[in-house]
């Protein structure tokens, strides 16, 4: 983790709920988080890799990381994680929807079972644990982030489903500030680009469709996941006190072509 990473005071001693946490993002927003004093509760249906990766990022910060079993496409697994993180901590302030499942077909191709399995966890996963934030959340204000995609902005093709699920992100994201901003509640979304992850392992691995891929970013290289933590924490911290219902895109300017 860079060591100039921004420090925010005020996450000192506050409850966050990191969802998809055993791996990847997840994994390094548990993190992030921790060092940063917050008390992470993450979930993710990998139990056994989140203990791994919980007993590694605790301590750092004053935060703490505590690993909890969970399915996000199963709605009241949002709630039973939400209240039993209230219940521990006495509080919950932030909540990162990141667990997600990528799918490939080209479009004439994609399954009824695609299609379900692929929104019941990146579309109605992300609702639901939006719904459930907003109900466990203290008093005064909190802020939620989502993840979608740089495909929901510029498809690819044979990415139909997932993109598809991560453009549903980005409109609940905007509908759903617009309903609870009344509440003090913020909800962004961040739109990564290629990253560093478990994920992306085997497009990073292929010498030359990585060589495509930096034709198309400006800043001639692909994202670690770092980038996107900092981009996290800005959105839960008080210098983003104004901004709800904006899905902020990290992909080194791979967006600005078709």
């Amino acid at each position: 983790m860079p060591s100039a990473a921004p420090q925010y005071p005020e996450f000192h001693g506050k409850v966050a709920v990191v969802t998809g946490a055993a791996r990847g993002m997840g994994a390094c927003f548990a993190q992030g988080l921790a060092a940063q004093g917050v008390h992470v509760v993450a979930g993710d249906i990998d139990e056994q890799g989140l203990k791994a990766g919980a007993a590694a990022f605790s301590g750092a910060g004053g935060g703490s990381v505590t690993p909890v079993g969970m399915d996000v496409s199963v709605p009241e697994e949002h709630s039973r994680v939400a209240v039993g993180a209230r219940d521990q901590f006495g509080r919950l302030d932030y909540w990162i929807n990141n667990a997600g499942v990528l799918s490939g077909a080209p479009v004439l191709d994609i399954t009824p079972e695609q299609v379900q399995a692929t929104y019941a966890v990146n579309a109605a996963g992300v609702l639901h644990g939006c719904q459930a934030a907003a109900r466990a959340f203290s008093p005064g204000p909190g802020a939620i982030i989502n993840m979608a995609s740089v495909t929901a902005l510029r498809p690819r093709p044979g990415r139909g489903a997932y993109s598809m699920s991560k453009a549903a992100v980005d409109h609940i994201t905007r509908i759903l500030a617009v309903e609870l901003g009344g509440t003090g509640l913020r909800i962004n979304a961040i739109a990564p680009g290629l990253i560093a992850t478990e994920m992306t392992r085997q497009l990073r691995e292929d010498p030359a469709a990585m060589g495509q891929v930096l034709k198309r970013v400006p800043l001639g290289r692909i994202g670690e996941p770092e980038d996107v933590m900092d981009v996290a924490l800005f959105l839960l911290s008080d210098s983003a006190r104004f901004i709800t219902g904006a899905t902020i895109v990290v992909d080194g300017g791979e967006s600005q072509f078709a």
